[in-house]
C-alpha cells in the first residue's frame, strides 16, 4: 500500500520532461531569428565548392 501512495515517475519520464522543456526554451529564444545562423566556415566551404565547380 506504501508504494502505491507514493509514485516517483520512471526516469524516462524525466528524461521525456527535460527534453520537451529544451524544444520549448530554444524554440522561444528563436522566435526573434528571421533566418537561420550561418557560421565562417561554410561561407569559405561554399566559396571553396563555387572554385572547384
Amino acid at each position: 500500500m506504501v508504494d502505491s501512495v507514493r509514485r516517483v515517475p520512471a526516469p524516462w519520464a524525466w528524461l521525456a520532461g527535460i527534453v520537451v522543456a529544451s524544444f520549448l526554451l530554444r524554440a522561444w529564444l528563436a522566435r526573434g531569428m528571421v533566418a537561420p545562423f550561418i557560421m565562417v566556415d561554410e561561407l569559405i566551404y561554399s566559396e571553396l565548392a563555387r572554385s572547384i565547380a
